[in-house]
């Protein structure tokens, strides 16, 4: 199994090494320049697929909120509450407000 491993690796070392090489000479980028593109490619992909996580996360955040309203709501309607009460009640008491002015 260690045999198995280390042939593993230092086959792995050997492609990437040929993998530097061949970029070097085909493009004329040193290993270093290499390396940092690689890197900032790899970095910013990173943080686009943390944006998108993000986004999915709020998303499915709203999703959940908008789910429990209609719930309620359904809830409020089988135990015989008028969907418009609050809404009423409210525009009733901004009236007599005005009328006590």
């Amino acid at each position: 199994m260690g045999k198995k491993i280390s042939k593993t690796i230092i086959w792995l070392v050997v492609h990437i090494i040929a993998f530097f090489i061949l970029v070097w000479i085909l493009l004329g980028m040193g290993p270093f320049e290499t390396y940092q593109r690689i890197v900032n490619r790899v970095v910013s992909f990173a943080n686009g697929t943390i944006a998108a996580t993000n986004n999915i996360t709020k998303t499915a955040g709203d999703m959940g909120r908008v789910a429990n309203h209609h719930l309620n709501e359904a809830n409020d309607r089988i135990n015989g509450k008028d969907p418009y009460q609050d809404y009423n009640s409210t525009l009733d008491a901004n009236v007599r407000q005005r009328n006590n002015q």
